[in-house]
């Protein structure tokens, strides 16, 4: 179910969309507005380089555990890097790694371990499956906004 770059070993969606006849300006300008939207949270960080027409977003996903009650409250931290090219773009979300939002909240680790970092005891391995499938369900649908915002075409 996860795609997994090879020499990682990390769960890394990426992938190069090749858009005939656009140029990198335009394809960097439409990645540089989905970013403003999408990650304006307090805590997004988002890394621009004109230069290299380079987009790089750290964010999260709240995902709470409802079963675990205030323990279970956590977020899947995430990034998602977009590189500019005339004629294409290259995106990758990898880095995913789930925290808890309070000192005694349960904790996945990476979306890579079978088991939660706070082990299958705390965090039984039902619920870390369950929030794993619903980040795979979040992370689909921002690579779906983001694919979409991409296909703008440039302004006059």
């Amino acid at each position: 179910m996860w795609p997994t770059d090879a020499n990682t070993e990390k769960i890394d969606f990426s992938e190069s969309v090749y858009v005939p006849g656009s140029e990198a300006n335009t394809l960097y300008h439409n990645a540089q507005k989905f970013a403003s939207k999408a990650f304006n949270g307090i805590k997004d960080t988002v890394v621009q380089n004109d230069t290299t027409r380079t987009i790089n977003c750290k964010s999260a996903f709240m995902i709470p555990v409802e079963e675990l009650g205030d323990r279970g409250k956590g977020y899947v931290s995430f990034t998602l890097s977009v590189w500019c090219h005339n004629n294409y773009y290259r995106y990758s979300l990898t880095n995913l790694e789930h925290f808890p939002l309070t000192a005694n909240g349960v904790i996945g680790g990476p979306l890579e371990n079978e088991k939660a970092a706070s082990g299958a005891v705390v965090f039984p391995t039902k619920y870390w499956n369950d929030q794993k499938a619903k980040c795979y369900y979040r992370i689909q649908t921002t690579i779906e906004q983001f694919k979409e915002a991409m296909k703008r075409p440039a302004e006059g």
